[in-house]
């Protein structure tokens, strides 16, 4: 009736499910079993019955019955529990029943002896081994990286993994999520993710996919290191180092800094604030919209959205159409996984180049390993990069250098007086609604990535990377050993002549420093801001060769911007105001007194109704050269009032084209025409 199964044929019923016991079965057993002897050796036959064999309850395997009764991997057993591991899967009911629990400890206990008697152990440990218990209930299995083991059986199938995760730095990383859990929550903020790379080893340290599972009411179980969401700013440090290697701007270049519209977009800063012009560097660092907006207008949406591709990006699959300009400023899906990866490539270019050699035929590859092994299952891992990526290591470098500046929450303020601190350069990211904060950074040794927010896509006020991730991240930067920085590709470099103030390549006219700047930047716009100008013998009244004798003209540089940008302009920027035209010159004046500055000329304006089934107003800017002018304002011909000093109107606008009409004291005008589109 049972029984007279040899270990393979008990094998073999294990892979069959158990199916009914017949002499039918039997006999497929016996034949199945036979061509298992020819194909294995014992011992792997052993091995494949010890790795399916039940060990009470729903406990499957002996690795798994190893931490379910002891919580301990099999090779760290004892005696005595290995003992009892040995005898249970033929009465695996025992460990489930109290009834039974001499049963139990008899059958281990007879095992032990007969260990002894063969010599396998001596008596001393005999001894030591039958007075330990038996243990009464299941514990429960380890939860280090559960995501991260949902995530290679989803990839690679059920297996045993043997990944490049770090013990200690995983559960550092756990700690630092779970620290955060009630605080969080306190805003209905439930999910945090971490992942830690490091780059010199191209391997996955830790791999936090979500706060611990204690339920499924707050979306823990989600895999947040490959979801995408939405990159935020995080895009930003890529553009600036392609702009640089490209020659499209210099490090300090001037970028423009005021609402403007580009392909029917209107972009704005975060914080609604505006400086008229801010050197590239600094809008990197301050992480502003409009400059990297205008850039990527410069640079070309689709070029960089390949360029994004080939950083392994792969949810960035739309063209560039699908995306505009917001593809900058958050309008585009990544997950932490490839986003986190492609701050750690920059990193692995930077050491290639330092070291010189190649850096291990590592940087082919975009994504970094997560199995120690080096089998056909690990290599599925790995993204190959298929052509040579654009970045080089001059825009990286000068990306990194720049943004090690960031500003850092404020328990890390004031890091830079102090030498154990650690350099990183690193970028946090809000997307729109507040739904998610991001922080991800690389030094010489790490790259670290943390998300904060709700998995089921639910915004929150404050809910933003500076402010939310960036302290964990901080948290894990400090938990991890030290580390170095950076060595920088001075033969990469090439010294050239540059404006000392708006920081493009410098004119015949401009105040003059050198830089290095990158052996690939070709065609460097030219500084234009410096211009060249006459003054009439009194010097108060700026003149022109058709209506002034030059010969007896003072010649001057002067440094002008257009009037939309002087509007915004803060009161510290490089500025020399331009003296009025001689009254002789007044028909060759070119500069504009009045001017709208917002909307532009033509804009397509999309407004949609509100709750009342009216619009919202929008508001509309003008600049006067002189603050005490009054300004008299006209919608389509009909008077709304006047402005003094501060030139803005609220305007309330059906869906049609609109014209607004501003007019000065002195009979100075400016028109635009704008549509108003539902």
């Amino acid at each position: 009736m049972s029984g007279a199964s040899t270990i393979t044929m008990q094998t073999i019923r294990l892979h069959r499910k158990n199916p009914p016991r017949t002499v039918f079965e039997k006999l497929i057993e016996i034949i199945l079993a036979t061509r298992l002897e020819f194909r294995l050796s014992k011992d792997e036959i052993l091995l494949n019955y010890a790795n399916h064999a039940p060990f009470g309850g729903n406990v499957i395997g002996i690795e798994t019955a190893a931490w379910r009764y002891f919580g301990k991997p099999i090779d760290r057993l004892s005696w005595s529990e290995a003992s009892l591991l040995a005898v249970l899967p033929n009465s695996p009911g025992l460990i489930n029943t109290y009834k039974n629990r001499d049963l139990l400890k008899l059958k281990r206990n007879m095992l032990l002896s007969k260990l002894k008697d063969t010599g396998e152990i001596d008596d001393q440990t005999y001894e030591a081994a039958i007075l330990e218990s038996v243990p009464t209930k299941p514990l429960a299995l380890p939860q280090h990286a559960p995501h991260l083991l949902q995530y290679l059986q989803q990839t690679h199938g059920p297996s045993i993994f043997n990944s490049t995760i770090d013990f200690q730095i995983q559960n550092q990383c756990n700690q630092i999520a779970q620290a955060y859990k009630v605080p969080l929550a306190e805003n209905n903020v439930h999910n945090v993710s971490i992942l830690v790379i490091d780059i010199v080893e191209n391997k996955a340290i830790a791999y936090v996919g979500n706060l611990p599972t204690t339920g499924s009411t707050n979306q823990e179980f989600v895999d947040i290191v490959q979801a995408p969401r939405s990159t935020g700013s995080l895009l930003k440090p890529f553009l600036y180092a392609a702009s640089l290697n490209e020659g499209l701007i210099l490090e300090k270049s001037y970028l423009p800094d005021y609402p403007i519209s580009m392909q029917g977009f209107l972009a704005q800063n975060f914080n609604k604030k505006y400086q008229g012009l801010v050197p590239a560097n600094q809008a990197l660092i301050q992480s502003l919209n409009i400059p990297f907006a205008y850039l990527l207008q410069q640079y070309g949406i689709e070029k960089f959205r390949l360029l994004c591709l080939e950083l392994g990006l792969e949810d960035i699959r739309y063209n560039a159409n699908y995306y505009g300009i917001p593809l900058i400023l958050g309008g585009a899906e990544s997950s932490l996984w490839d986003l986190t990866n492609a701050y750690a490539w920059m990193g692995k270019s930077m050491l290639a180049h330092a070291a010189n050699d190649g850096f291990y035929d590592e940087l082919d590859k975009i994504q970094c390993r997560l199995l120690s092994s080096t089998d056909d299952i690990n290599n599925e891992n790995q993204k190959l990069k298929k052509d040579p990526l654009i970045l080089k290591n001059v825009g990286i470098w000068n990306a990194f250098n720049n943004t090690r500046n960031v500003s850092r929450p404020d328990e890390q303020g004031g890091w830079e007086l102090y030498e154990s601190s650690k350099l990183i350069s690193w970028k946090t990211g809000t997307s729109n609604g507040f739904k998610d904060a991001w922080s991800i950074g690389v030094n010489g040794r790490y790259a670290i990535g943390v998300w904060v927010g709700n998995a089921d896509g639910e915004g929150r006020p404050g809910l933003i990377g500076s402010k939310v991730a960036a302290p964990i991240f901080f948290r894990v930067l400090n938990s991890l050993p030290n580390n170095s920085w950076f060595t920088e590709p001075i033969d990469d470099f090439k010294e050239l002549e540059v404006c000392s103030v708006s920081g493009h390549a410098a004119s015949s006219v401009c105040p003059k420093e050198t830089q290095l700047v990158s052996y690939s930047s070709q065609d460097l716009p030219v500084c234009t801001y410096h211009q060249r100008i006459y003054l009439d013998s009194s010097e108060q009244y700026e003149v022109a060769a058709q209506c002034y004798d030059i010969q007896i003209a003072k010649e001057e540089t002067r440094f002008v911007v257009p009037s939309r940008i002087r509007y915004y302009l803060q009161e510290e920027a490089v500025f020399v105001e331009r003296p009025p035209m001689h009254p002789s010159c007044r028909d060759f004046e070119q500069k504009q007194t009045v001017k709208i500055i917002y909307p532009e000329d033509g804009l397509e304006i999309y407004q949609p109704k509100i709750g009342d089934g009216q619009r919202n107003p929008i508001v509309v800017q003008a600049f006067h050269e002189n603050e005490d002018e009054k300004v008299f304002w006209h919608l389509d011909g009909q008077f709304l009032g006047e402005t003094k000093s501060i030139h803005e109107r609220k305007i309330s606008c059906s869906a049609d084209i609109h014209k607004v009409l501003i007019i000065d004291e002195e009979g100075n005008r400016d028109q635009i025409e704008f549509r108003i589109v539902e």
